[in-house]
């Protein structure tokens, strides 16, 4: 799985920041790690994007299948995990900032997946 994301071509930031948190996730999903270093990396791409686009750019950018599918994923996995977002925070991650969702990922996902595994119930 990671080796056919890195032969994916992209070329923006955002792109190259959703390939790293893709990395992060199978990492954390498969128990190989907790995916800080594809996160730390994911963070630097989305950080660069997000100083050079508005929130209206950013927002219909996370509406595009790619990020809207990992949303949702996260989404899932977060009920699952019986874990709440306050509301301001699940609209940060959902729709305006693909930094926040990666900070999220870095302080929660582990536990998350922990969570999930331990319930050994996916809805």
């Amino acid at each position: 799985m990671l080796e056919e994301l890195e032969t994916l071509a992209v070329e923006t930031d955002v792109e190259c920041g959703l390939l790293a948190e893709y990395s992060g996730d199978f990492e954390v999903v498969s128990g190989g790690s907790d995916g800080a270093d594809s996160y730390r990396q994911a963070l630097d791409y989305y950080s660069s994007y997000e100083e050079d686009n508005g929130i209206d750019e950013r927002i219909g950018q996370m509406s595009e299948p790619p990020f809207q599918e990992n949303t949702e994923l996260l989404r899932e996995l977060t009920t699952a995990a019986q874990m709440s977002i306050h509301e301001e925070n699940a609209t940060e991650i959902e729709y305006h900032s693909p930094v926040a969702r990666i900070q999220f990922k870095q302080d929660r996902f582990p536990d998350v997946i922990e969570s999930v595994a331990e319930r050994q119930q996916w809805l």
